[in-house]
């Protein structure tokens, strides 16, 4: 197996070890992950998936403010002023890390953002009541309201 493999496993794990609320069964796995992402951060430090992929690793580690810094990097480097297409998937990534870690006004105020912008398949209160990344808002009040208006599309 590659790195490049043995990466993608590892990220697709990391993920949901944390989704599923189990940092603690992935601690191994989620240290592997960011030794090997750190090791490739070291060679080329604006690769925007591996500094995605790190701030997950982060999370899963309990290291919310390195997560929040690479996740916020991978959103600088990218913004949507500078790619309006690509710059919402890292500004939407940015906001998971944040819920991940604690940080639930960074991440509500960036899907206020993404919610009042052309955000194609990155945002939408519908996908804010589906996808599980936003367990850890559900309770916020703030959030509910983003998630409950939703707006029929137009005919």
């Amino acid at each position: 197996m590659t790195d490049a493999q043995r990466i993608e496993k590892l990220v697709a794990r990391v993920a949901i070890q944390t989704l599923a609320g189990r940092q603690k069964l992935a601690q191994p796995e989620c240290e592997n992950l960011r030794v090997l992402l750190a090791a490739q951060l070291a060679q080329q430090a604006d690769d925007l998936a591996a500094l995605t992929r790190i701030s997950w690793a982060y999370a899963c580690l309990g290291r919310g403010t390195d997560a929040l810094r690479s996740a916020h990097r991978a959103a600088d480097l990218l913004p949507l002023s500078k790619d309006p297409y690509s710059g919402h998937y890292f500004l939407n990534g940015l906001a998971q890390i944040a819920a991940h870690s604690g940080d639930a006004d960074t991440a509500l105020q960036i899907i206020g953002v993404l919610l009042s912008t052309p955000a194609g398949d990155t945002m939408s209160a519908l996908r804010l009541k589906l996808d599980p990344v936003w367990d850890p808002l559900r309770a916020d009040p703030r959030f509910q309201k983003l998630a409950d208006d939703i707006t029929p599309p137009a005919s």
